[in-house]
């Protein structure tokens, strides 16, 4: 049975060298018999490797603190064509809450129009004060 072990560093191996990353780096090399995974922090996802992971680093997923939208950019095994179209795409539940609010609007306006006076125009500002909070917490 082969042992798997995961390792995390934080600005050090494999982006940085030192004393640390040297260490991380010999410990890799010596344990050929252990299939490890790279979990390494760093400032942003641009910075160059200063180590080659041996070969029985079987995996590297690089996490950057800094410098991306969304953190799946870096997963190796989604193409980034795959990344755009679901970035940009609407799906028909975000459409559906869409109308429904766009609906709640017109409703406001309805209520403001049955009363044109100050005490209809403050009712009508808190309606849709309410109505723009419920849509702020479903907008995804």
């Amino acid at each position: 049975m082969t042992l798997s072990v995961l390792m995390t560093t934080e600005g050090t191996y494999p982006h940085s060298a030192g004393g640390v990353s040297t260490w991380c780096d010999a410990l890799l090399r010596n344990t050929p018999d252990i299939r490890w995974t790279l979990l390494p922090l760093m400032m942003n996802p641009h910075i160059e490797q200063k180590f080659d992971p041996p070969p029985n680093v079987r995996k590297m997923l690089g996490v950057p603190l800094w410098g991306i939208e969304e953190p799946a950019e870096f997963i190796a095994d989604i193409p980034f064509a795959q990344l755009y179209d679901r970035k940009r795409r609407t799906s028909n539940a975000e459409l559906l809450w869409d109308l429904v609010f766009v609906f709640a609007v017109t409703q406001v306006t309805t209520l403001l129009s049955h009363d044109l006076s100050w005490g209809g125009l403050g009712r009508g500002m808190l309606v849709l004060a309410l109505v723009w909070w419920a849509w702020s917490a479903f907008v995804w």
